[in-house]
């Protein structure tokens, strides 16, 4: 039995690491994303002037 809980227990912490993992991944994506957007309106602001 004891063998079964810390196998659970280290599956909960994986899944946790993998979490806050995915959501790194995701705040680079979005900062990454932010930054192109930004990039491009700066672009377009120069061909206005």
């Amino acid at each position: 039995m004891e063998g079964e809980e810390r196998k659970m227990g280290e599956e909960r912490k994986m899944e946790e690491e993998e979490r806050k993992m995915g959501e790194e991944e995701e705040r680079k994506t979005v900062r990454k994303m932010e930054g192109e957007e930004r990039k491009m309106g700066e672009e377009e602001r120069q061909k206005g002037e």
